[in-house]
């Protein structure tokens, strides 16, 4: 199972550099934590990954604003503990 913290890592540095590669290695890490999330059933992180996967898309057109990222990477970690 991929971690949180695994995550947070890898959001960080897309939201530093704001590189493609790392956005999209940030974004395909996101979207193994969100099937994960979907097939335990727990919606409420699901939609957060959903959220964060959009902010790191944005990201990686170099059209998102940093703090909506953390904002979002924020509310994975409280919603989405024992995935």
């Amino acid at each position: 199972m991929e971690s949180l913290s695994e995550l947070e890592i890898l959001t960080k540095r897309c939201i530093e550099t704001k590189g493609t590669r790392e956005c999209r290695v940030a974004l395909s890490f996101a979207e193994v934590l969100q099937n994960q999330a979907a097939s335990s059933g727990n919606f409420a992180c699901q939609s957060r990954l959903l959220g964060l996967e959009s902010d790191l898309i944005r990201l990686s057109f170099q059209a998102g604003r940093d703090g909506l990222g953390l904002k979002m990477l924020e509310e994975v970690n409280m919603f989405c503990n024992g995935i």
